[in-house]
């Protein structure tokens, strides 16, 4: 199972066949979803789990609690595909949400996993999410008993990256990464350098982001594509797009392969497609990718009865305004900033009320832009993400240039945000065409005498 190898799928199939207790029934179920789970069988590895886990609660009830932290892990996984689970699997996360044990256990500490990321789904609080995640990581105890390829452990850490604690998560990975290298077992190598992959990425290291999604593709090619093959090659796109280099991020786009059935993947290949086309200007496929986006969660909204609103695992109204916006229809997206805005401030993350200030700054002209976008650079200066505060700090300098707040002198307001935003975002220089704050950096010419001359970025 560590290896990746596909042969034991077949094995832990016939190890629940012949066991004659529960308890061995039980491990071989948990075995093999993580191989099912691997292999992008999200919905058949939740029907292994399910299956016998009233089983095994009646005679074992510390091995029903493993279990069950395994399946609303893969629950959470399912994404758009909750749709076609029963409706009892959708009661299994309201009922572990509500029980309200101590999970001071190991197997404890696995349902904390899923409930950290669940907290985030279904609207809660960041500072609740990093509680959660918090204890169900406390002194790497998770990595040490369980092993690099533990499934619940990565939907804390992807927990405690979307609430902007970038560093700890990655330094978590970093040491799952070297245990899975220990092990010996590609699949661990494959899910811990895609998932460092992402906060790297937030962090603005974008050729860390790059080289670990590329090492995850490579340990990967001797075993049949699955989750984190296809989630490699999804972060890898988009550390690609980051950088400007949008032929090299077609070409990986196009070898991604569509979920089939469609699950938590679609949503992450659907954030690199739509951030991709809005590289590319594109904003008619943008907004397309949006549209799908809300096709697909819209059906899962009531399936788990106390989820609330969210700001999404992508901020898709966030990528759909930017899309409208690139299109001229700015009412439009002015409504789905103001749907955003109060669920960024629920998360209370600095980064998801910075973009969303970011985007919400955007819709504004004159001081207004000036003022909204100064707010959205000072909250994401709190943020650990450093790519979004590059990306605000370049607008916000290009509104102070269009306000005339500027001069030759580099000192100048504009001129100082601009050029503080390309250090943020990489280890490297981008290409100038690629560099957004490039044009707003080109000094002022001399006055001619009579009408001004236009600037380059003009």
């Amino acid at each position: 199972m560590q290896a990746g190898d596909p042969g034991a799928r077949a094995d832990l199939g016939r190890a629940i066949e012949l066991a004659r207790d529960v308890g061995t029934r039980a491990r071989a179920r948990i075995a093999l979803s993580v191989v099912l789970f691997a292999a992008g069988e999200d919905a058949r590895s939740i029907e292994i789990l399910d299956a016998g886990l009233d089983e095994v609660a009646e005679v074992d009830p510390e091995l029903a609690e493993r279990m069950e932290g395994h399946l609303l892990s893969n629950i959470e996984v399912a994404g758009p595909s909750l749709v076609r689970l029963p409706r009892t699997i959708g009661e299994r996360v309201t009922r572990a949400r509500s029980a309200h044990k101590p999970r001071d256990t190991i197997a404890g500490r696995l349902v904390l996993c899923a409930l950290a990321y669940e907290e985030f789904i279904g609207g809660g609080s960041a500072a609740e999410v990093v509680r959660l995640a918090d204890k169900a990581l406390a002194d790497n105890e998770l990595l040490q008993h369980e092993g690099p390829a533990c499934t619940p452990m990565y939907r804390a850490l992807v927990a405690l990256i979307i609430c902007d604690e970038l560093e700890r998560a990655a330094g978590k990975l970093t040491l799952a990464l070297a245990e899975a290298r220990r092990l010996g077992s590609p699949t661990a190598v494959v899910w811990a350098s895609a998932w460092r992959s992402v906060a790297n990425n937030r962090l603005g290291r974008l050729l860390d982001a790059e080289a670990d999604a590329q090492a995850a593709l490579g340990s990967g090619d001797q075993y049949p594509s699955g989750y984190g093959l296809t989630l490699a090659g999804i972060w890898l796109s988009l550390a690609l797009t980051e950088q400007g280099r949008l032929e090299d991020a077609r070409a990986v786009l196009d070898r991604v392969p569509e979920p089939d059935p469609p699950s938590l993947l679609t949503y992450a290949l659907i954030e690199s497609r739509a951030r991709f086309h809005l590289a590319c200007g594109d904003y008619s496929a943008a907004l397309r990718d949006f549209q799908l986006y809300d096709r697909l969660e819209k059906p899962t909204v009531d399936l788990v009865g106390w989820r609330r609103p969210a700001t999404g695992i992508i901020n898709y109204r966030l990528h759909g305004a930017r899309a409208l916006i690139g299109l001229g229809d700015l009412d439009a997206a002015r409504a789905l900033v103001v749907e955003e805005l109060p669920l960024a401030r629920a998360l209370g993350t600095p980064r998801e009320i910075g973009i969303t200030l970011h985007v919400a700054g955007l819709l504004e002209t004159g001081e207004s832009r000036i003022q909204t976008l100064k707010q959205a650079t000072e909250e994401l200066a709190r943020s650990q993400s450093r790519l979004e505060y590059a990306k605000a700090l370049c607008d916000y300098g290009a509104a102070l240039r269009r306000a005339n707040r500027r001069s030759p002198s580099p000192a100048t307001p504009a001129r100082r945000r601009c050029a503080t935003a390309p250090q943020k975002s990489s280890r490297q220089p981008a290409p100038a065409s690629a560099d957004p704050a490039s044009p707003e950096l080109t000094p002022s010419p001399p006055q001619s005498t009579g009408s001004r001359r236009w600037l380059p970025a003009e």
